[in-house]
């Protein structure tokens, strides 16, 4: 993957404004996908986290309510 079409996980976490743990439960719950560079360095692609800050500023509470107990029952 082209280092234009991924990121640091602190990079997506600062354009997301998150914690890096919060980046990862993201992935966890297959929000964000994971990538590697052309380093091999592991990271987050850049158009997950476009998704994912799109998602933060159009999804209704409602949506945001529900998508929160889906991934909580993840990690249960």
């Amino acid at each position: 993957m082209s280092d234009a079409a991924w990121m640091s996980e602190s990079e997506a976490a600062r354009q997301l404004g998150v914690s890096v743990l919060r980046i990862g439960a993201l992935v966890s719950c297959d929000h964000l996908t994971l990538a590697k560079n052309p380093a091999g360095h592991v990271g987050i692609t850049a158009a997950s986290v476009r998704t994912e800050k799109h998602w933060k500023q159009t999804a209704s509470r409602k949506a945001k309510l529900i998508r929160l107990l889906k991934d909580m029952m993840t990690f249960v």
